[in-house]
C-alpha cells in the first residue's frame, strides 16, 4: 500500500526529531512542530543558549520557494533550507537516511557548497560523503 503525503511528512519530521535528539541528547528541546513535517524550532541548551531552526521541505514546497528565490539544497528525499547558527560561522545540515545525522558546515565552504550543487543538481544528488569531505572534524562539541 503506498504511503499518503501525510504519512510520508510525518515520517520525515520524525526522523528530523530523532536525529535532533540522538545528536543533542539531553541538551536538545524541540519547542515547536508543524504536523506536515514542514517547521521544526528546536532549543540547544547550551552555555550561549542557542536556537536551531530547521525546516524539512517535500518537492511541492520546493518549487514554491524556489520562486521566492531560497536557497533549498535536496538531500535525499527531503529539501534542507540551511540555517546559520546564531553567533557562529556555522551552517546545519540534517540528513536524513539511514543514519539521520547532522552535520555542519562552515559560512566559507558553504558558497562553494552551493555552486557545485547548482552545477551537478540534475546529475547527481548530494551525498553524505560530500558533506563530510567539507567539514569533517566538525562535530557538536566543537560549537559549545
Amino acid at each position: 500500500m503506498n504511503e499518503t503525503l501525510l504519512q510520508r511528512g510525518i515520517k520525515g519530521e520524525n526522523a528530523v526529531i530523532k536525529a535532533l535528539e540522538s545528536e543533542f541528547g539531553d541538551k536538545i528541546t524541540i519547542l515547536h512542530k508543524k504536523t506536515w513535517g514542514c517547521d521544526i524550532t528546536a532549543y540547544i541548551n547550551s552555555n550561549y543558549n542557542r536556537e536551531l531552526k530547521i525546516e524539512v521541505k517535500s518537492c511541492k514546497h520546493y518549487i514554491s520557494d524556489r520562486k521566492n528565490g531560497k536557497k533549498i539544497i535536496r538531500l535525499g528525499r527531503f529539501y534542507i533550507l540551511p540555517e546559520q547558527i546564531p553567533n557562529t560561522d556555522f551552517f546545519a545540515f540534517v540528513i536524513l537516511g539511514s543514519n539521520n545525522q547532522i552535520f555542519f558546515v562552515k559560512k566559507e565552504n558553504l558558497e562553494l557548497f552551493l555552486k557545485n550543487r547548482k552545477q551537478n543538481a540534475k546529475r547527481h544528488p548530494i551525498s553524505i560523503k560530500q558533506l563530510r569531505y567539507l567539514q569533517p572534524k566538525t562535530r557538536l562539541g566543537d560549537l559549545l
